[in-house]
């Protein structure tokens, strides 16, 4: 007994001492709360991010799969829909009648190919749970990179404790739940660590380091529209922080204008993709506008510049008018609810015909900026509300499902897909979501509370290390509350915009807490050794 314990335990630690080995282990638990469901979390907008790339393969390919049956097939001797399982025969149908595929709806921006692909060639070589281990992977991966590199500039042999992060941010953290989302989210505060680690530690980095963790961050960054805008937030935090210290930080600050470069090409990119095929642009939602006018002043600002022809429901517009003066009396709407309801009386944009939705759509920004500016106070005003309420939200609503997202999944997803998620515990309403959410805020306000007592110098000089753990937590809470900014005051406070990426407090709180436990000042402390042995 005693030399088979001994072989197992060797073999820990031989698995102990292997970088790669231990954070693929740290990973999978993030996987428990899928264990726990019975599956992946999917959410509405899930199935439209894979049949996005499944059409793209499908138009360059003609390989069809179970996600192929939203498209129509236009042409003399095409069926209405792609049917799974006869690529060859499509094929050949296609060169023999020029048929075009078409799909059911215009295509929307906002829905990343990019990210759509991550998720399309697991769930087709291997389901759900290989797109959420794959996902687990990633996320693990990227956060115990962070942390080693933050620790590594301290005491090299701390990284190795890095990858235990990961279980204590998988129990007391939604980040485990979120992680097993089919949904970009979680990489939003992924994207804000791996951001301002390299900018703090871009000295520390090697070559392939910086060209990996940029080229990694850049991808992250073509995966939805926000994570441009939070980019450009803590770039903004970051270049301020360099003008204030040392100039050698500006150059690593100024990563952040070429991941939005890099955002925005990746945009131009897919609607130019959409514009050869398909003969028309895709149409962006109008996020900005849906936002004023659930408000006050945005309903003000129709009343006084729509015509009274267009009030009264004349369809002869001014030219003056905007395309949404002929809504009016339809208005106000929740924006979730103007922007992608079906149901009449309730929804507004998903109801309008395709010509109408681009007029809206092409008018989006130049209204909301006429708003703004018309009544710039109570914009700044109404915007602080919301990023204040938006702090406040720990709820977990989207991991038990609506009877109307039950239904949604039952139209949307593959029939097999389909009944898994219907027998899981999201499904059934099981999930302890309450519990969950005040875990969260527990975890996150205690976090906050260790953060601030041990940051703080407390009148002991401060090392140029632990200066840059200081400058790293800043950048990380500053993200946070940049995501607050942004979806709050732009799309209205939602507790998953929040709870996506709350998980980096108590992550910074953790190294914090790794980095600080062995001794305040511990470049001081060892130089005080060495002097004593000499």
């Amino acid at each position: 007994m005693s030399d088979t314990e001994g072989s197992l335990g060797r073999i820990w630690r031989q698995l102990s001492q292997n970088a790669v080995i231990m954070t693929m282990i740290a990973s999978l638990t993030l996987l428990w709360p899928a264990v726990m469901n019975g599956g992946a979390f999917w959410f509405p907008d899930t199935s439209s991010y894979v049949r996005g790339a499944d059409a793209a393969v499908m138009f360059v390919s003609g390989i069809e799969t179970e996600w192929s049956d939203r498209l129509v097939k236009i042409g003399a001797d095409a069926p209405q829909a792609a049917s799974p399982g006869d690529a060859a025969s499509a094929a050949g149908a296609d060169s023999a009648s020029d048929v075009e595929l078409r799909p059911e709806r215009p295509v929307l921006l906002g829905r990343s190919i990019y990210y759509g692909f991550l998720l399309y060639l697991p769930l087709v070589i291997g389901g759900e749970w290989l797109a959420i281990l794959l996902q687990a992977l990633i996320v693990g991966g990227a956060i115990t990179w962070c942390l080693r590199t933050v620790l590594k500039e301290h005491r090299p042999e701390m990284t190795g404790k890095a990858p235990w992060a990961l279980p204590l941010l998988a129990i007391f953290t939604p980040a485990s739940f979120y992680a097993c989302m089919l949904m970009p989210d979680i990489y939003a505060g992924v994207l804000i660590a791996m951001l301002a680690t390299i900018v703090v530690y871009w000295n520390s980095l090697s070559k392939s380091e910086k060209w990996m963790m940029a080229a990694f961050s850049a991808a992250l960054v073509t995966f939805h529209t926000v994570h441009l805008l939070l980019v450009a937030g803590v770039t903004g935090l970051a270049v301020l922080f360099a003008l204030s210290a040392s100039k050698n930080r500006l150059r690593p600050a100024l990563l952040g204008l070429c991941l939005i470069a890099t955002g925005m090409i990746a945009s131009s990119v897919f609607s130019s993709a959409i514009q050869y095929s398909l003969k028309q642009p895709p149409i962006g939602p109008p996020f900005l506008t849906a936002r004023m006018m659930d408000s006050c002043p945005g309903l003000g600002f129709l009343d006084e510049k729509c015509s009274a022809a267009s009030l009264a429901g004349s369809e002869a517009l001014a030219p003056s008018d905007y395309a949404l003066c002929a809504h009016r009396a339809k208005l106000p709407l929740p924006s979730d609810d103007f922007l992608w309801s079906y149901a009449q009386g309730k929804g507004l944009f998903q109801l309008l015909p395709p010509d109408q939705q681009r007029q809206v759509a092409s008018e989006d920004k130049r209204l909301f900026l006429a708003i703004a500016f018309s009544d710039p106070l109570g914009f700044v005003g109404a915007s602080l509300k919301s990023t204040f309420t938006q702090l406040s939200q720990f709820g977990m609503p989207n991991f038990n499902y609506s009877a109307g997202n039950r239904a949604g999944f039952a139209d949307k997803l593959p029939d097999a897909m389909a009944q898994n998620l219907a027998a899981s515990r999201a499904a059934n309403g099981t999930n302890p979501e309450r519990l969950i959410g005040a875990i969260a805020l527990f975890s996150t306000l205690a976090a906050l509370a260790f953060g601030l007592f041990t940051l703080t110098p407390r009148g002991k000089p401060s090392d140029t290390a632990s200066t840059h753990i200081r400058y790293w937590a800043i950048l990380i809470v500053g993200g946070v509350l940049a995501n607050a900014a942004i979806t709050g005051a732009l799309s209205g406070p939602h507790d998953r915009y929040q709870m996506r990426l709350i998980w980096l407090i108590p992550m910074a709180a953790w190294a914090c807490w790794a980095y600080f436990r062995i001794g305040l000042a511990p470049h001081s402390n060892s130089s005080a050794a060495k002097d004593k042995r000499a």
